[in-house]
């Protein structure tokens, strides 16, 4: 799955949530990333998000292989929906 930013984007906190239907579970990413530190993030062999946001573009990139995997995020919690139950893993 790919993102996508807009030029204006403006955050302080960046969390990321993934669904894992095949057992009815969320897991919440905190990347401890702002909307500043974002834009440093190479979204291609030639380009920072930054440098294709003042292009007028809209940067497209994988959260999981550009900032979970390289910053071996685990996640902060875990939502079981079924069992409506928040674990907290940190």
């Amino acid at each position: 799955m790919r993102f996508s930013f807009s030029p204006s984007e403006k955050f302080d906190n960046l969390y990321f949530l993934r669904l894992d239907k095949r057992n009815d579970e969320l897991y919440i990413y905190d990347t401890q990333l702002d909307s500043e530190k974002l834009k440093l993030i190479k979204v291609n062999k030639n380009e920072t998000l930054e440098e294709q946001q003042k292009a007028g573009r809209r940067p497209r990139f994988s959260m999981i292989n550009f900032i979970i995997i390289p910053n071996q995020l685990e996640p902060i919690m875990k939502v079981k929906i079924r069992e409506k139950k928040v674990i907290k893993l940190k």
